[in-house]
């Protein structure tokens, strides 16, 4: 309840021996990311917040879109 309390949610962290309830906290948070018993980031994975945290995602293929154009090109036949 406190860390869903900030105006901010870009990371939080969990530190336990019990997964089960590192998960159930996790999937309570309410930020871009939940380190597990680890400070480390998926690089590969979307970087963003929730709330007042960032302007947007940035990092890995998802990121990308904000950065994108789509455009449909058809050739007939």
């Amino acid at each position: 309840a406190i860390a869903n309390d900030s105006d901010y949610g870009l990371y939080d962290y969990v530190y336990t021996a019990d997964t089960a309830r590192a998960f159930r906290v996790a999937k309570q948070l309410r930020c871009g990311h939940v380190g597990i018993n680890t400070a480390q980031r998926n690089m590969e994975a979307p970087f963003g917040g929730f709330k007042m945290s960032g302007v947007g995602r940035d990092g890995g293929d998802f990121g990308l879109h904000a950065y994108t154009e789509l455009q449909s090109i058809i050739w007939p036949g």
